[in-house]
């Protein structure tokens, strides 16, 4: 592959974006834990407004764009500059590296933020690190078949 046949800038937007993309997608699980939160409680009837709930949908993504640069970008630099091509199983493999990494860092900034407060339980607070370590894996599964170039047959 010649030197200006590799797609730098739509790698790199494509996995530098996986973080906005996944927060926008996480934005109905987290209305759907609202509503039952709200539901089993019935004082808190009233106390969510539609407006304040629907601004989750630019909340959310801005979040997690800014939550999970750097590992977004390290991601797409490391790609961009290893020229990665889409081959049998370079999907999952970046995927399930994604994932891993997008779950610890979501679980060290679950455990810096709450960590402290009294009653804090790890298990209690799993749920934010299982959704970045799906929606991350997804997102990354997804640009990867997406942006990456086809492999060039050895002439």
């Amino acid at each position: 592959m010649t030197l200006n046949a590799y797609p730098r800038i739509k790698v790199f937007f494509a996995f530098l974006l996986c973080p906005f993309f996944s927060g926008l997608v996480a934005v109905p699980f987290i209305l759907i834990s609202i509503m039952v939160t709200v539901l089993g409680n019935s004082s808190l009837i009233g106390e969510v407004r539609g407006t304040e709930v629907f601004s989750l949908f630019v909340t959310v993504p801005i979040m997690a764009q800014l939550i999970f640069l750097f590992p977004a970008l390290a991601l797409a630099i490391s790609l961009v500059f290893l020229k990665v091509e889409r081959k049998a199983n370079v999907h999952w493999v970046i995927s399930i590296v994604a994932a891993t990494v997008s779950a610890a860092w979501m679980f060290g900034i679950v455990f810096f933020f709450i960590g402290k407060v009294e009653g804090y339980g790890v298990m209690r607070n799993m749920f934010p690190v299982f959704l970045s370590f799906v929606l991350g894996g997804i997102s990354t599964w997804v640009a990867a078949y997406w942006s990456l170039p086809q492999r060039q047959s050895s002439e």
